[in-house]
Order: C-alpha cells, then sequence, then structure tokens
C-alpha cells in the first residue's frame, strides 16, 4: 500500500513505545509471586488480561512507527529533489536568459586597441557574473550526483534528466564566453601589431624627412688636409 506523505502522528512515535514498554515491565514484575515482605502474591485477572494487549498494541505501534520513518524518508527526498530542482532551473533560467542577453550585445571586438581593452573589461565583468552561477552548477552537479550513487531508481530518470539539461546549459554558455575571450584576444593583438606598424611607418618618414631637409656640407681647404 502506498504511503500517505500526509500521515504525521501527533504525538512523537518513540515516546509512546518507551511508554509501552515501561508498561508491559511493570505488568510482567508483578506477574513474580512474593515480595520483600515474603507476603504470597498474585496478578489480577485484568492485570494478566492487559499484557498480552499490551505486547499487541507495541507490536501495531512498531509496524506504524516504521511507515512513519519510511513516510518522514521520502519526504525529506522529495523536498530535496524539489530544492535541487528549483535550484537547476534558476541557473538555466539566469544563463538562458539575462547571462546570453550579455554575450549577445557584446558583439563588436572594437576598432582601437583602446575600444578592445574596453570591450575585454565588459566581458571580464560579464565572466565575473557566469562564474558565481558555475560555482552553482559545480555544488549542484555534486549533490546530484549524491543522490545518484544511493541507488534510489524512483527518482534516478528525473535526476539524470536534471544534470543533463544543467550540464547542457553551462558547457553552451562556457565555450560561448570562451569564444567571446578568444576573439577579443585576437582583436588586442591585431590592433597592437597594426599600431606598431602604424608607428613605425610613421617613424621611418619622419627620417626621410629630416634627412631630405639636412643641408649637404662641403669639406673646407683645411678639411681636405
Amino acid at each position: 500500500r502506498s504511503v500517505d506523505l500526509n500521515f504525521l502522528p501527533s504525538v512523537d512515535p518513540e515516546t509512546v513505545l518507551q511508554t509501552g514498554h515501561e508498561l508491559l515491565s511493570e505488568l510482567q514484575q508483578r506477574r513474580f509471586n512474593g515480595s520483600d515482605g515474603g507476603v504470597s502474591w498474585s496478578p489480577m485477572d485484568d492485570e494478566l488480561l492487559a499484557q498480552p494487549q499490551v505486547m499487541k498494541l507495541l507490536d501495531s505501534l512498531r509496524e506504524q512507527y516504521t511507515r512513519y520513518q519510511e513516510v518522514c524518508r521520502q519526504r525529506s527526498k522529495r523536498t530535496q529533489l524539489e530544492e535541487i530542482q528549483q535550484k537547476v532551473m534558476q541557473v538555466v533560467n539566469w544563463l538562458e536568459g539575462p547571462g546570453s542577453e550579455q554575450l549577445r550585445a557584446q558583439w563588436g571586438i572594437g576598432d582601437s586597441i583602446r575600444a578592445s581593452q574596453a570591450l575585454q573589461q565588459k566581458h571580464e565583468e560579464i565572466e565575473s557574473q557566469h562564474s558565481e552561477w558555475f560555482a552553482v552548477y559545480v555544488e549542484l552537479n555534486q549533490q546530484i550526483a549524491a543522490l545518484l550513487n544511493a541507488g534510489d531508481e524512483e527518482d534516478l530518470v528525473e535526476l539524470k534528466s536534471l544534470q543533463q539539461q544543467l550540464s547542457d546549459v553551462c558547457y553552451r554558455q562556457a565555450s560561448q564566453l570562451e569564444f567571446r575571450q578568444n576573439l577579443l584576444q585576437a582583436a588586442l593583438e591585431f590592433h597592437g601589431v597594426a599600431q606598431d606598424m602604424w608607428d613605425c611607418k610613421v617613424c621611418v618618414k619622419k627620417v626621410k624627412v629630416s634627412w631630405i631637409r639636412s643641408p649637404i656640407r662641403h669639406p673646407g681647404p683645411m678639411e681636405r688636409m
């Protein structure tokens, strides 16, 4: 029979069982004849009848307590699974929403070193925000792996689906970040080389102009000697 997850006893089962065991122990002790004063004593009929009733009640309570523990286990497992699912969707929704929007908004490479450096700085800010969500991904992945290793077949399919969805989104976003980073780095290197070539060209022109404008000086009579 399926366990009702809404079933919860109003009294602590362990307390009830403990009280029942104490009552049974007291009834069993009263069955012994004799007392400290040596006076013979026999239990009353209702006390004799109470012992099997208490034992039967204790057996029933143990069975219900076992069911109660199973209810608690399933409720705890379901709560943990729902929390993981909620966190997974938070990560996925941010990466596919604001995270992707940030990357789409940063599409240029800049037309100068300064412009590329500004884009690079903005990209580092975007990476920093993504890193916080990637850290949550790592933590969630560890939690899911632990639940999968527990071997509870009821939730294996759902857990694997969550794990796959989370991994796909995170790896796709990480790849886009890496591609963008490599593109900006290549742009910076290109602008750096172009600037060096331009500076060298300007320098050569200045040398030529300076050489052309310099007057040709002929040696005097004393210098010829």
